[in-house]
Formats: structure tokens, C-alpha cells, sequence
């Protein structure tokens, strides 16, 4: 690749640097292009041209189908979700206690991880009451009667059929196997390229334990991902129908247990009477599954945008082969292009992004050769529909052009769209930290818990203790509205701050309004500056609000009331219902990380409810305390 870095992209982590072609140049090499024949295997041919992006082949590829008669079939799979709380606080042991509770001894089982470090945790955290193998050993499981594998990111091409094992535990899945596919799917908000691969990749690792028609396997979904993504009708929906069935079971059936009185005893007695085949249990489960079977239609329409993937696919990859050639100018024409099929379609903007980034490239070095005015505009005006195509990846919106700086930069930052693009990443993290659906329903208790406290008046007749509750409600309200909400029990130091946006912070003051409370308010900003608090610089800009439900100011308080904003907590109380109303709305229809789709739909409902950061800020910033009367 030395010869052809200026094709490569290069993508890094904390971890790890991948410096690669967007699409591997398969067709360079002679010995597979001078073929008169080739065939391609794949688990994921399907309506978007991702195989034919991943093995960097643009000719019409003639697709062999087996068969309707010869179709494989996966045999039966009897899904389990089991739910663990605060799963980002040791997520492997709590995994490894809840299986050592619930796996009868004298069983056989394959428990599947998605990286080496997961794997080695669990042998060590699994009792030594259960055998257990590793890949290198993998014969002595398959010969003996019970026991425990643990393998790493195995997720196909090893089969544990018949009864070699009936219980599956996928502790989780790679949703993204590479740095790439983890940047366009979370950087760049493009996970539907990838869709279909994470169909089949869930698929194949659902059935490495039932291999035919006749076959079973019980599977524990474990992970928080893996739960989420089973558990979305969206993500689900393209599934074979008998698949989706099974899962609906599989989340009513893990319902009932979870609501039972003792929730690990009745899952190790289903896991035990679906292993074992017991009558009654399998009869019941069978009968719910076929229940769910005739509720699904056969509707296989395609979205729109699998189309647009499809008709882009061909010149992303002749773009590809451009680059790799230094021929820029063709690169540029097939770039455009790409950008042309991937256009109008909400869901399709951040990877429309992407590509007009390339398309400025390539009118980048088209200019450095010809130095003509006219490439250089080319290349200003992909930079400027980048801009605009970026207002849910807000980062990527700010790449400039260094030499074209004073016309690529003309798109200043746009506040709203920053502030609610940390703002949507901050609700997701925390209802994607476990069960979507359980994290949905705590968010509910806790806005009732929240708006309680807001309504404690913080005056001097409870000595404090009030002041304490309403300061606990306003930090638990910003990070109810996503933000980033921190406090500190330090004497002198602030109320709850909260982060606007990565440039404004709000501190607050939460209490009735005496001289020394005013006095301390006015060193806010000042507390926050000194005391080295993670993402306050000296750019940024720090608003202090002195939230009270008293409406007069001291004559002796004026001297230190001067840039200190005042909010009334009736005020403050009105915003917080009508803004956590809306969230939790909002939050009904969230069903995946990074969808931009929803982004956009939950900004203009925001707009609409006068609940944006904007919004807040008109609010704080309202009035300022030295304005009330005496």
C-alpha cells in the first residue's frame, strides 16, 4: 500500500491504527482479474451491494439460489433474555454469577464472546464445579458429557450440532468487526450499510447450536447490544419469519420470568425443561411460537434507501479504483455520482456526508495539479454540502480545507444542532447502557422522582435539608434532558452544573437569595475555572443562574449580583415537566443508537415544545438578578 497511500483512509482508536483503501482493490491483483470464472460465497448477499463493496467487485455478479425445497433450515431456538441490572459495572461477573445460578451442572454448553479479554474473564470467574474446555481442547467436548467451552469471536464456521450442545449463552456481538465499520457506523451514523451483515451475523451466531431441521438449542442473549438489537421490531422485522417468532417467544417468555417472584430460579427451571425436552414446557413454548408465526405477514418490501445503496454501491467502487490509480478526475465524476443516488433520504445523510468528503478530496488534488479556479470551487462547494449534510455528526461538519479556510469555513458551528447532537449521544448512552426497554421504564420513575424534588422550596425554614433535594432534583434533571450534569459537596463550591455544549456551562446557586448566597454565586465561575474540572478551558463560556422561589434582592446583595442570572423555580419547574414530557416521548420511538431519523424527528419536536438548549438558555438568561426589586 506504500505506493497508494493517498487511496487509504486512516481510522484509529485509543488502541489500534487501521490504514486501508475504503474498499479492498481487489481487481489490481492479476491472478484473480485475468479469471474467466469466479465465484463468490457469502452469507450476505442481499439488497444493498455490501459483499460486492467488501471484496471490491463492481461487475454484475449472477446470483445462484437454491431451491425452495432445498433451503437450509436452522432447527428450533428457544430464545431467553434475561435482564441484568447496571450492566456497564462489571459486566463479565455479573454475567458469570447469573449463569452459575441458573446452568444446571451436569449440561453441556457453549458460551460465545466477542473478544479474547471476555473469554478469559469467564473461565476465570465460571466455578470450578463445571468442566471446562477451551478451543484447544474442543475434542475433549465434544466426547464428553457435560461441561462448558468458552470461545472467543466465533461466532461462525464452528458447529456444536445435535448433542454436542443444546445450550448457547452469546454474551454479546461485534456489531462492527473492524475500525472502519465502527466509524461509518457510529462516527458517521451509516449503520444501515451494514445492516444485512449484522442480520447474518446475528443469525449465524443464534444457530451454532441447532444445524438442522430436527436440531434445538435454548440460547441465553446476554448482552446489552445483542438484547437491544433483538428486541427492536425495525432490526428484527427482515428476519425470516420462523426467526422472528422465535424471538418474540423468546421476549415474552423471559417477561413472565422477570416478573415472577423469583426470577433466577424460574429461568433455571426453563432452561432445564427446554434442555431436557420435557413435554409440557416444550409443548407450551411451540404453541406460543406458531401463535406469533400467524400474526407476521409476508410483506418483504424494501425501504427506499437499500435501493439507493444498491445503485450507489458501483460507483463507490469505481471511485475506489480511481483513487487507487491517482485518477482524480474520474474519482471526482464517481464520487458525485455516489453522492447523487445517496441523496433525499434522511437516513442516508451521514454517509452522503462521507462521500462528498471524498468528492472534495479528489477536487482537492485535482486543483493542486491544475491550480485552476474552477477545481478549487468544486472542492469549496463538496466542503459546504458536507457541512450541510453533517448537522447530526456535527464534528464532521467542521472539516475544513487548511489553504481554502477562508471560504470552507464559512458554515460557522450552529449551536443547536451541537448542542443537540451531544445532547441525543448523551440519552442514548445511558438507555443503551442496558435493556432498552427497562431503561425506558426507569426513565419514567425517575422524571416522577425528579420533578418531586424540583418542587421543595430551598428556603432558610428547613435548615438546608431542602435545599439539598432541590439541588439533588436540578442536577437529576439535566441529565434526565441529556446533559451533562455534575455537582460537588465541597464548601463554597457551586450547585449543579450543567454542559450546554462542549463551549457553555450553567452553574447554579439553589437557594433563597441572602447576601452571603449571592456572594458565593458571584464565585462561580471563578471555582469552576481553578479547580481543573474536566472539559472547562479558558474558552469556555460559564453562565451563573441563581435559581430561588424568592422574588425580591437585598440592598447589600446588589454589589455581588452583577453577571448572575436569576431563574424562579416555578419557571424552572414548568420547563423541567414540559421538557421531561417530551423526552420520554421522544424516548418511546428510540430503538437504536445513531439513528439520524430520529435525531431529526426528536429535534423537531424539541423545536416545537420550546425545549432545545436554546430554549433553556433564553430561559436562564431572561433575567439577571440584579434587576429585582428590593
Amino acid at each position: 500500500m506504500k505506493e497508494h497511500l493517498g487511496a487509504c483512509n486512516l481510522f484509529y482508536d485509543k488502541k489500534s491504527i487501521t490504514i486501508k483503501p475504503l474498499y479492498s482493490p481487489t481487481l489490481t491483483l492479476e491472478n484473480i482479474r485475468q479469471t474467466k470464472q469466479r465465484i463468490y460465497l457469502s452469507a450476505t448477499f442481499g439488497h444493498t451491494e455490501q459483499t460486492s463493496r467488501t471484496i471490491g467487485v463492481s461487475d454484475k455478479i449472477d446470483y445462484i439460489k437454491l431451491d425452495s425445497n432445498r433451503e437450509p433450515t436452522g432447527g428450533r431456538h428457544y430464545l431467553l433474555f434475561p435482564i441484568i441490572n447496571n450492566q456497564n459495572e462489571n459486566q463479565i461477573e455479573k454475567y458469570a454469577n447469573l449463569l452459575t445460578e441458573v446452568i444446571p451442572i451436569k449440561t453441556k454448553a457453549v458460551i460465545l464472546t466477542k473478544n479474547n479479554r471476555d473469554r478469559d474473564l469467564f473461565n476465570a470467574l465460571l466455578p470450578n464445579s463445571f468442566k471446562k474446555f477451551d478451543i484447544s481442547h474442543i475434542q475433549d467436548f465434544y466426547n464428553s458429557e457435560d461441561g462448558i467451552i468458552v470461545l472467543s469471536n466465533r461466532y461462525d464456521g464452528l458447529d456444536f450440532e445435535e448433542d454436542l450442545s443444546h445450550l448457547l449463552v452469546l454474551s454479546d456481538i461485534a456489531l462492527a468487526t473492524n475500525l472502519q465499520e465502527r466509524f461509518l457506523s457510529s462516527r458517521i451514523n451509516a449503520r444501515i450499510l451494514y445492516r444485512e451483515q449484522i442480520q447474518t451475523r446475528i443469525i449465524q451466531a443464534i444457530g451454532r447450536a441447532s444445524r438442522s431441521e430436527q436440531d434445538y438449542s435454548v440460547v441465553i442473549i446476554l448482552g446489552t447490544d445483542l438484547q437491544n438489537q433483538l428486541q427492536s421490531h425495525n432490526k428484527v422485522s427482515p428476519f425470516p419469519k420462523m426467526i422472528q417468532a422465535e424471538i418474540n417467544t423468546g421476549i415474552q417468555l423471559s417477561s413472565n420470568i422477570e416478573n415472577s417472584d423469583n426470577p433466577s430460579v424460574n429461568l433455571s427451571k426453563v432452561i432445564e425443561s427446554l434442555t431436557s425436552r420435557n413435554k409440557t414446557a416444550i409443548e407450551k413454548v411451540e404453541k406460543q411460537i406458531n401463535e406469533e408465526l400467524s400474526l407476521l405477514n409476508d410483506d418483504k418490501n424494501q425501504p427506499d434507501y437499500l435501493e439507493k445503496l444498491n445503485r450507489s454501491a458501483k460507483y463507490e467502487l469505481k471511485c475506489n479504483y480511481d483513487l487507487w490509480n491517482n485518477n482524480y478526475d474520474e474519482a471526482f465524476v464517481n464520487a458525485e455520482k455516489a453522492v447523487h443516488e445517496l441523496s433525499d433520504d434522511i437516513k442516508l445523510l451521514g454517509y452522503r456526508a462521507f462521500w462528498l468528503y471524498l468528492a472534495a478530496y479528489s477536487a482537492y488534488e485535482i486543483f493542486q495539479k491544475t491550480q485552476d479556479p474552477i477545481d478549487k470551487k468544486k472542492c469549496i462547494r463538496c466542503i459546504a454540502e458536507m457541512h450541510s449534510a453533517s448537522q447530526y455528526t456535527p464534528w464532521f461538519g467542521k472539516v475544513i480545507v487548511p489553504e481554502f479556510s477562508e471560504s470552507t469555513n464559512a458554515n460557522e458551528s450552529n449551536f443547536l444542532d451541537d448542542s443537540l447532537s451531544l445532547l441525543f449521544e448523551n440519552i442514548e448512552t445511558s438507555l443503551f447502557s442496558g435493556n432498552l426497554k427497562k431503561t425506558k421504564l426507569k426513565y419514567r420513575k425517575d422524571v416522577t422522582k425528579t420533578l418531586e424534588k424540583l418542587k421543595v422550596e430551598p428556603d432558610s425554614k428547613s435548615n438546608g435539608k431542602n435545599g439539598k433535594i432541590f439541588e439533588q432534583g436540578f442536577q437529576e434533571l439535566g441529565r434526565l434532558l441529556g446533559y451533562r450534569s455534575e455537582n460537588t459537596v465541597q464548601d463554597s463550591a457551586p450547585d449543579p452544573w450543567w454542559f450546554i455544549d462542549d463551549t457553555k456551562v450553567v452553574v447554579s446557586e439553589c437557594e433563597h437569595i441572602p447576601t452571603k448566597y449571592v456572594r458565593q454565586a458571584a464565585g462561580h465561575k471563578e471555582w469552576l475555572m481553578k479547580n481543573n474540572i474536566p472539559g472547562i478551558g479558558k474558552d469556555t463560556s460559564i453562565i451563573t443562574v441563581f435559581i430561588s422561589n424568592q422574588t425580591k434582592l437585598k440592598s447589600d446583595a446588589r454589589t455581588f449580583a452583577d453577571n448572575i442570572y436569576y431563574l424562579n423555580q416555578d419557571a424552572l419547574y414548568k420547563f423541567a415537566v414540559s421538557a421531561t414530557n417530551t423526552m420520554a416521548e421522544l424516548i418511546t420511538e428510540l430503538s437504536e443508537r445513531n439513528d439520524i431519523s430520529w435525531r431529526d424527528y426528536a429535534k423537531r419536536k424539541m423545536v416545537e415544545k420550546n425545549v432545545t438548549p436554546s430554549d433553556l438558555l433564553k430561559l436562564i438568561e431572561k433575567e439577571k438578578l440584579s434587576e429585582l426589586p428590593s
